[in-house]
């Protein structure tokens, strides 16, 4: 019976900590490739990464978040090759707007907010959602100017010949509120091992 007893405490142990753990994880990094023809002489390819942070509080990366919030975007890098930036700009969307939906990831003159004259875009919806391990991409857009993005299957002739966005890192933790759950189960155990010496 005691052998019992001891262990049911150490199953508890071991299963709580595996739950605050998955709680605590939270921000998860993808690749993206995706490659677009028709809408340039020939096909463009438009990879890189980014991160996602389902604790965020701003749907988008920093340049596009108020002060003091925490943006769901961040590590945002996707090269873009009909970039409209000068030859010693990035060249790539560097920032954008999103949620576990979808995302529209912007291509800034410089990577400066506000050069609205030099945004190119590309954005897809996410029907398993970001945060997920299988995410996946539907309604491919790219717009470069013009009065209408466009989009794969949609827009006559264009088409997205790839179109893969895959978990690229295993889920980040947060140590702030790792430890903060960790002290509260510690705290959890030691009240019930001191219910345990009295009976």
């Amino acid at each position: 019976m005691s052998k019992q007893i001891s262990i049911v405490p150490r199953i508890v142990r071991v299963s709580a900590l595996a739950l605050l753990l998955a709680a605590s994880a939270h921000a998860q990094t993808y690749d993206v490739e995706i490659t677009m023809a028709g809408i340039a002489p020939a096909p463009v390819t438009f990879s890189g990464s980014f991160t996602f942070d389902t604790q965020g509080t701003c749907q988008g990366s920093a340049a596009f978040c108020p002060v003091g919030s925490k943006p769901m975007l961040s590590n945002v890098t996707i090269s873009d090759p009909l970039s409209m930036d000068q030859p010693s700009g990035p060249r790539a969307f560097t920032g954008g707007l999103g949620s576990a939906y979808g995302v529209e990831l912007m291509d800034t003159y410089y990577g400066v907010q506000g050069q609205s004259s030099s945004n190119t875009y590309l954005w897809f919806t996410t029907p398993k959602l970001l945060g997920s391990e299988t995410p996946q991409m539907t309604d491919i857009t790219f717009w470069g100017g013009g009065p209408t993005g466009q989009s794969c299957g949609v827009t006559p002739g264009v088409t997205c010949t790839t179109a893969s966005l895959r978990v690229a890192t295993a889920a980040e933790i947060d140590s702030t509120s790792a430890i903060s759950d960790l002290t509260l189960l510690l705290g959890g155990l030691a009240v019930l091992r001191g219910r345990r010496s009295v009976l």
